[in-house]
Parts: C-alpha cells; sequence; structure tokens
C-alpha cells in the first residue's frame, strides 16, 4: 500500500478562480456602503471640528480684544469681503495657513470672498452683514451645498457671541422681520435643510454631529 502522508492539499485552477469571483463579488457590494460610511463621517467630524475651532478663536480672541459684542464691525461691512476683520479678530487665534482670492471660481457658493485655508484642510470665506456669514468649505475640490458646504452665522449680541450653523432661523413669508427661531425642532430643522442646504449643519449638530438616515442628501 502506498504512502500518502507526503502529499499536500492543493486547490484547483478552477477554485482559485471561483473563490476570487467570490470575493470580487463581495467587494462590488460593500465597497459604495463602506465608501458612503467613510464620507459621512469625515464631514461629521470636520463639521464637529469647525464648529469648536471657531468658537475656541472667538474665546480667545475676547481675551485679548474684549466681548465681541463689542468689536468693530466696520471692517465686516454689509454683504461685502469681511476678511480684514477674520484677520483681526480670528486668523491671530486659529491655525490658518493659506489665504487666496479664487477670482475665477465666483460661482461657487464659498467663493464669495478670499478663503481661509486651516491646518486641517477645512477651508472658510466670509462677508459682513448684521451679522457675519461664514461659507465654510470641509472637504473636496467641488463645492456643495448640504454636502460639503455649509453656512454659519455669527451674530454676538443675540446668541451670546457664539458662532452658531445658519439654519437655526427658518424663512416665514408673514414673520414681521422675514425670520423666525425654530428652536431646535427637527421637523422644522429638516425642513429648513431641504429647502435651503447650506442650512443643514443645524440639523446635523441637533442629531449629535451625525447624518442620519434621513439627511436630504447624499453624501
Amino acid at each position: 500500500m502506498g504512502n500518502n502522508f507526503g502529499r499536500k492539499a492543493a486547490f484547483t485552477l478552477a477554485e482559485v478562480l471561483i473563490t476570487l469571483g467570490i470575493i470580487g463579488v463581495v467587494a462590488a457590494l460593500t465597497m459604495p456602503s463602506l465608501i458612503a460610511h467613510y464620507r459621512k463621517q469625515e464631514i461629521e467630524t470636520r463639521l464637529k471640528h469647525f464648529y469648536s475651532i471657531i468658537n475656541q478663536a472667538v474665546m480667545l480672541s475676547e481675551v485679548h480684544n474684549g466681548e465681541a459684542e463689542y468689536w468693530d464691525y466696520t471692517d465686516a461691512p454689509y454683504g461685502q469681503d469681511a476678511s480684514a476683520w477674520v484677520n483681526k479678530y480670528l486668523a491671530p487665534y486659529m491655525k490658518v495657513i493659506d489665504i487666496y482670492d479664487p477670482k475665477d471660481e465666483d460661482s461657487k457658493p464659498c467663493n464669495w470672498a478670499p478663503i481661509f485655508v486651516l491646518e486641517n484642510g477645512i477651508s472658510f470665506s466670509v462677508v459682513g452683514d448684521s451679522k457675519v456669514t461664514m461659507c465654510v468649505w470641509l472637504t473636496g475640490k467641488t463645492q456643495k451645498e448640504g454636502v460639503n458646504v455649509f453656512r454659519f452665522m455669527f451674530h454676538p449680541t443675540r446668541y451670546a457671541s457664539k458662532v452658531m450653523p445658519d439654519s437655526y432661523l427658518e424663512w416665514v413669508e408673514d414673520a414681521p422681520v422675514g425670520f423666525m427661531p425654530i428652536n431646535g425642532d427637527r421637523d422644522n430643522l429638516m425642513k429648513v435643510c431641504k429647502r435651503f442646504p447650506y442650512r443643514c449643519a443645524a440639523l446635523i449638530m441637533h442629531d449629535g454631529w451625525k447624518i442620519l438616515d434621513d439627511y436630504p442628501y447624499k453624501i
């Protein structure tokens, strides 16, 4: 009787090809969801991080420049570039690595004014108003509101010296001043988000800085 102890089991070429095919199918089915999950996590993390660092910058600036309510807002003219105001009150307290003027791309949401680029890759531009409006560009080469572009507002005389997402106000046609508080009600936050994609940050903030399954835009 022959001795078979020295022989090793081996896969046939067909078995190897079948196994590789199964792996390929599984990868094709799971990769899109994994990529989408990563993108959602990236936006959630960056949005929360911007909220943290911008408000930390406000707090540090108040130590040196006094309460934000009394800062000089003449450097933040109505509806115009407020980069001089940023350079005075915020940039010294943030890790700004670049500032550039997007003259040739005026149609993009954040390209109202010079763009400040932070060390972590988040960019933002600012214009003045009765309040300071910030357009935040979180990631990527393209800008899409509600996906990687959101707006924040700074209105210290009304909101306790905090930069807040531009979704805590809802447009109401018959309201005396055109806007009214939505008081953190999720249904209203969702309505505002669907109507104005750039104002979706407060919905994400309300949901614990998470983009939930019913978020109206594909990340």
